[in-house]
This record gives structure tokens, C-alpha cells and sequence, in this order.
């Protein structure tokens, strides 16, 4: 077929027009599938946000943990994307506000409060990747050391209940403008 393309004149299985109209209702149904599920799983992580203590966060996934904390951004209104690779160099989400501005996300789900040292090594990574800021998201919260640390530059650290007061903040925000309209 490839040196003589003549013998592919018409389809072999399915004729035209129907052939074209096939592809095309295929395509726009994978699409609907694709925008339902991307929903659906948005719709549940924020029920599921809802209903999580500090100690639930312990027992999520890193994947979930990732995901909610970039769909609570998404709630307030940002781009989030997940990075969810490996040598990433500790960015778990990547935010962009309306005006372009970069924020990298940290997740960690640590039982002990992170330290100095980790806020140094992030504070690098933005510097390299170019962030205007950056958050660190720690169900444990942070060492005095890593909180004193961080003054006077642009991390935001956040602890377990800071999360999730976040998004009890954020649901009740969308929830009034929703009312509003």
C-alpha cells in the first residue's frame, strides 16, 4: 500500500461519508469521557477534603495528597498542575496565577516537623526553576529552626490544619459566589 497508494481509494470495511462521521462522533465521545472523568475525580477530591482530619492525611496516598493540594489551588481560582514524576527536585505542583507568576508546591506527609535543611534545598529549587514563590505543604508543620528559616523570603509554609482551613476557606468562598449569581 505504501509504493502504491491507488489501491486505498475507498474504505475496505466502512464506506464513506459514514466512514468520516464515525471517526469524527468517536473522537467527540472520548473527548466527553475525558472532560466527565477529569470532573468527577475534581468533584470527589473536593467532598473528600471536606471530610479529612490532620490525621487522615497521614493515610493518603502521595498522589492523593499531591492531587488535593492542587486542586485546592484550582479552587481558588489558579492553573495547577501536578507533576507527579520522579526527579522533580521535591515539586509536586506547579501553580501559574492569571498574570504568569510561577509558584512551586512541596508535599510532604512527614510524621516528625520538616527542618531547615529541606526549606534551604527548596528555597534553591525556586531560585532554579524560576518561581516567584513558593509553598510548602507539611502535615507535621515545621521546626522553629525551618520557620525562622524561611522569614523575609517568598515560601509559605503550611501545616496540616493550615491546609485544610484552606480549604474550608475556599469551598465556603466558591460556595458565596455561586449563591451570589
Amino acid at each position: 500500500l505504501f509504493f502504491n497508494p491507488e489501491l486505498v481509494t475507498k474504505s475496505f470495511v466502512i464506506p464513506e461519508p459514514l466512514n468520516t462521521v464515525l471517526f469524527f462522533v468517536t473522537g467527540l465521545i472520548l473527548i466527553a469521557i475525558k472532560v466527565g472523568v477529569r470532573y468527577w475525580r475534581a468533584s470527589r477530591m473536593r467532598s473528600k477534603a471536606l471530610r479529612l482530619s490532620v490525621d487522615d492525611l497521614y493515610d493518603l496516598a502521595p498522589g492523593e495528597f499531591e492531587e488535593l493540594s492542587a486542586e485546592l489551588y484550582r479552587v481558588l481560582g489558579y492553573r495547577a498542575q501536578r507533576t507527579g514524576k520522579s526527579g522533580d527536585h521535591g515539586i509536586d505542583v506547579v501553580v501559574r496565577s492569571r498574570d504568569g507568576q510561577k509558584t512551586i508546591v512541596q508535599c510532604k506527609r512527614w510524621q516528625k516537623p520538616l527542618g531547615e535543611a529541606l526549606i534551604r534545598d527548596f528555597y534553591g529549587t525556586m531560585q532554579h526553576e524560576g518561581a516567584s514563590h513558593g509553598t510548602i505543604i507539611a502535615t507535621s508543620g515545621f521546626t522553629p529552626q525551618a520557620i525562622e528559616w524561611a522569614k523575609g523570603t517568598p515560601i509559605s509554609l503550611r501545616d496540616g490544619g493550615e491546609f485544610l482551613r484552606a480549604w474550608d476557606k475556599a469551598v465556603k468562598k466558591r460556595q458565596n459566589k455561586t449563591n451570589r449569581n
